[in-house]
C-alpha cells in the first residue's frame, strides 16, 4: 500500500544543533530576501498598469490580462478558449430553443 503525504517525524527547534541553527537561519534571510523582491515586483506590476490606465485610459483587467498572456506566450490559446466561449453563449443566449 502506497502512503500518501510526509508520515515522518518532525523535529522540534530545540533538537537542532548550533550549525542547523545558523542553515535555518539563512534559509529565513534567504526566503526574506525572496519575499522582498517578489513584493517589489508585484508594486512594480501595478504601477505599470495604473500608467496604462492614466496615460492611455485602457481598463486596467484589459491591461493585465494581456500582459499575463504575453508572459506566458498564450495568446492562441486566449483566443481560442474566447471563442468557445462566445459560440456557446450565442448558442444559449440567441439561438432558437426547440421544444
Amino acid at each position: 500500500m502506497t502512503m500518501i503525504g510526509d508520515n515522518s517525524r518532525k523535529r522540534s527547534v530545540n533538537s537542532l544543533t548550533a550549525a542547523e541553527k545558523t542553515k535555518l537561519r539563512n534559509i529565513i534571510l534567504e526566503l526574506d530576501a525572496s519575499m522582498t523582491r517578489v513584493a517589489a515586483e508585484r508594486d512594480l506590476m501595478k504601477a505599470s498598469i495604473e500608467k496604462a490606465y492614466d496615460e492611455l485610459r485602457l481598463d486596467k483587467k484589459l491591461v493585465r490580462r494581456m500582459g499575463k498572456t504575453h508572459f506566458k506566450a498564450t495568446f492562441k490559446e486566449e483566443k481560442e478558449s474566447n471563442s468557445d466561449f462566445e459560440d456557446f453563449y450565442d448558442l444559449v443566449m440567441n439561438g432558437p430553443i426547440e421544444k
